[in-house]
């Protein structure tokens, strides 16, 4: 089967909060109220952001992201 991938340049903020749902789940391993408390405040961030503030700020991990896409490929 084949991973699924998200293009941050169609879809900015679902990529952001995948990401950023990433990082919480691997820090906050074993510290599930910590972990589900912040991943609900991830996901409202995610969806309220408008997607050219994304791309604006987080532009560097786009790029790195997409570029390990292409390699990948």
């Amino acid at each position: 089967m084949m991973a699924r991938y998200l293009d941050p340049r169609e879809q900015p903020n679902k990529w952001l909060g995948a990401t950023l749902k990433g990082f919480v789940n691997e820090t906050f391993e074993g510290n599930e109220k910590a972990k589900d408390a912040l991943l609900i405040a991830v996901q409202h961030i995610c969806v309220g952001v408008k997607p050219g503030f994304i791309e604006e700020i987080f532009s560097e991990w786009i790029d790195q992201y997409c570029e390990m896409l292409s390699k990948s490929n």
